[in-house]
């Protein structure tokens, strides 16, 4: 799940979210999110799929595309995803 770990650190900066930030607003903790960062902990399926979902992705697509912060362009996904009419 390491690719899982990077994507969400690529995405939770692109998008310049604090670990805490993005903690509030997924209501995780900051402490647990933290663990999924540094790939310490895995998320349950269902938690993965949660925060997947609010970044506009899906988890395979976190898991499978090798996000980073090289390749990552999610500021138009992810104003779609949250600030469409």
């Amino acid at each position: 799940m390491q690719a899982f770990a990077n994507s969400l650190k690529a995405l939770r900066q692109v998008c310049n979210l604090s670990i805490t930030g993005l903690g509030e607003k997924l209501d995780i903790s900051q402490q647990t999110l933290s663990t999924y960062e540094n790939c310490t902990r895995v998320p349950s399926l269902l938690q993965a799929i949660y925060i997947a979902a609010y970044f506009g992705f899906t988890v395979e697509d976190m898991i499978l595309s090798g996000l980073d912060m090289r390749t990552l362009s999610v500021e138009e996904e992810y104003e779609k995803t949250h600030f469409s009419e």
